[in-house]
C-alpha cells in the first residue's frame, strides 16, 4: 500500500480546534501493567528508552476511537522521547491508500493530532508503507508539517478550511473572557454530555454551530459540529441531545432537510473531551431521499436508516438500516407501493423477464423474487451484468430501457430476447416454461451481436 499526502485536505470527524484545551493529554502509557511490553532501550540514556504497548485493547487513550472510526486497525504503539512521542503501527484500509482519496487520509490525521492533544506523531503501516511523520504546534492547537519517508509536505490549508478556522476564531474573539451573564448566545439545544451534571450547550454564531460548556462564570468551547454535508443545499432543521443506545450516554444529534426532498442527520459525541462526528447520513449524491435515525429492530439502539424506492414493475421500497454505532451488520426491508402492498407474480412472460432483470440491480434484497421467477440454479444466478447492466436498463426512475423479441412463441414454452435499445450490442436469451399458470425462467444465455 503506497500512502502520498499531496496536499490533502484537514476536516471531518474531529477537526474540531479550539478552547478547553488543557483537558486533552498526550499519548502515554495507562499504568505499568496496562498492555505494556518491558521497554526497549533506544540510543542514548534510560531517559529515552522506548515503551511498548502491545495489547491495545487494554490500552485506553481518545486516539483509539479515532482509528476505528476511519476503518484503521491499530496494532501497536511505541512511546518514545519520555513517553511524549507515540509511533502508531496499523493496517490502513485501502481507501486510505487511493491516491483520489487523500482528503480522507488528511482528515485522519487531523482527528489523531486532535485526539493527541497536538503533541506530534508517526503512523508506521505494518505493510511496509512510507512512515508519516505528523509535527503540531501544541500551543497553537494546529497540524504545521508532515513528512511521508522524511519528504516534508507543508500542511497548507484549503479555502474553505481557512474560512472555517477564521470562523471558530471570530467565535472564540466573542466569547473569550466574557461573563456568561452578558453574553448572550443563541441556544439550540443544551443537555449534560459528559456526566458531570452540568449542562453543555449547542450554540449558533455566524451560521456555525458550537458546544460549549460553562466553567465558573465564562464559557469554553468544546467544539465545532462540522457539517458533514456542507457544500450540498440543505438546512439543519434541529438540534438534540438525546439518548441512542439503552445505556442513556447522550450523543449529539443534528437533523437536515431541503425543502420536503431530503432528510437526513449527523450524530456527534465527546470524544477526550472534544466534539467528533460519530456518523451521518444523508441523501448526498442527489439530495433527495430519506435517511433517518430511529430504533428500526426494537433492540434499544438508534439505527441509521435509509429508503430506497424503485420506479420498476413491483414498485419497491428498501428500507436499509444498520445501528448508527456500528454494532452489527446491515440489514434490509422490502415493502411494495403496489395495490397489494406485497409481491405480484408477473402475469405475461415479458415481464416475468422485466422483473427478474429489474431485480437484479440489488439481488441481495430481491432474492425471493428471483427465486420464484427462476426455475433453476443457472438462471437464478446468471450473471446478467456481464451482458446487459441492470443499473443502465433501469436507473431510479424512467423506462427500463428494454426491448423483446419472441424467439419461440408455444403453448407453455416461450424463448424471449431482451435488448437495450434498438439491440445493439449483447442480447440476452431467456428461455421460459409455464407451469400452473406461471411462466417461469429455466435458461438464461448471451448472445452476442454479429458484425
Amino acid at each position: 500500500m503506497l500512502l502520498m499526502l499531496p496536499g490533502c485536505q484537514t476536516g471531518g470527524s474531529a477537526s474540531n480546534q479550539t478552547a478547553d484545551r488543557a483537558a486533552a493529554a498526550p499519548v502515554r502509557a495507562s499504568s505499568p501493567n496496562q498492555g505494556q511490553e518491558r521497554p526497549a532501550q533506544s540510543q542514548g540514556s534510560a531517559q529515552t528508552e522506548d515503551v511498548v504497548i502491545s495489547d491495545v485493547g487494554a490500552w485506553d487513550h481518545p486516539v483509539k476511537k479515532v482509528f476505528a472510526a476511519h476503518g484503521v486497525k491499530l496494532g501497536k504503539v511505541v512511546l518514545q522521547q519520555s513517553k511524549t512521542y507515540p509511533v502508531f503501527y496499523v493496517d490502513m484500509p485501502p481507501s486510505l491508500s487511493d491516491s483520489n482519496n487523500q482528503g480522507e487520509l488528511r482528515r485522519l490525521l487531523a482527528d489523531l493530532a486532535q485526539a493527541n492533544a497536538y503533541w506530534s506523531f508517526s503512523i508506521a503501516d505494518s505493510a511496509g508503507s512510507p512512515r508519516i511523520d505528523v509535527v503540531c504546534d501544541r500551543k497553537r492547537q494546529l497540524v504545521m508539517e508532515t513528512a511521508v519517508d522524511g519528504r516534508k509536505k507543508a500542511w497548507t490549508a484549503s479555502e474553505e478550511e481557512q474560512r472555517s478556522d477564521e470562523g471558530r476564531d471570530s467565535f472564540a474573539a466573542y466569547v473569550a473572557g466574557a461573563s456568561a451573564q452578558t453574553v448572550k448566545l443563541d441556544v439550540r439545544a443544551q443537555g449534560d454530555l459528559d456526566g458531570d451534571g452540568a449542562k453543555e450547550k449547542i450554540v449558533t454564531y455566524q451560521e456555525r454551530n458550537y458546544v460549549v460548556k460553562t466553567k465558573g462564570s465564562v464559557y469554553a468551547i468544546l467544539g465545532e459540529l462540522v457539517d458533514p454535508i456542507a457544500g450540498i443545499e440543505h438546512m439543519n432543521v434541529k438540534f438534540a441531545i438525546q439518548p441512542l443506545t439503552p445505556g442513556k450516554e447522550p450523543y449529539i444529534v443534528v437533523y437536515a432537510e431541503n425543502e420536503g426532498e431530503a432528510k437526513g442527520f449527523s450524530v456527534y459525541r465527546l470524544i477526550g473531551g472534544r466534539v467528533g462526528l460519530v456518523k451521518h447520513n444523508y441523501p448526498d449524491a442527489t439530495n433527495r431521499g430519506e435517511r433517518l435515525l430511529k430504533d428500526v429492530d426494537g433492540d434499544g439502539v438508534y439505527d441509521s436508516v435509509s429508503i430506497f424506492g424503485y420506479d420498476d414493475l413491483q414498485q419497491h421500497v428498501v428500507t436499509v438500516y444498520e445501528p448508527f454505532n456500528g454494532t452489527k451488520p446491515e440489514a434490509w426491508k422490502v415493502a411494495y407501493r403496489n395495490e397489494t402492498g406485497s409481491f405480484v407474480y408477473p402475469e405475461t412472460a415479458e415481464d416475468v423477464v422485466r422483473n427478474w432483470i429489474e431485480d437484479q440491480i440489488s439481488p441481495e434484497y430481491f432474492g425471493s423474487e428471483i427465486g420464484q421467477l427462476a426455475s433453476t440454479p443457472q438462471a437464478r444466478t446468471f450473471p446478467i451484468e456481464q451482458d446487459l447492466n441492470p443499473n443502465v436498463i433501469h436507473a431510479y426512475g424512467g423506462d427500463n430501457g428494454l426491448s423483446y423479441e419472441t424467439l419461440r412463441n408455444e403453448e407453455d414454452l416461450k424463448v424471449i430476447r431482451a435488448a437495450m435499445g434498438e439491440g445493439e450490442g449483447t442480447s440476452v436469451d431467456f428461455t421460459l416454461n409455464r407451469s400452473e399458470g406461471k411462466w417461469r425462467i429455466s435458461a438464461i444465455s448471451a448472445v452476442q451481436k454479429q458484425n
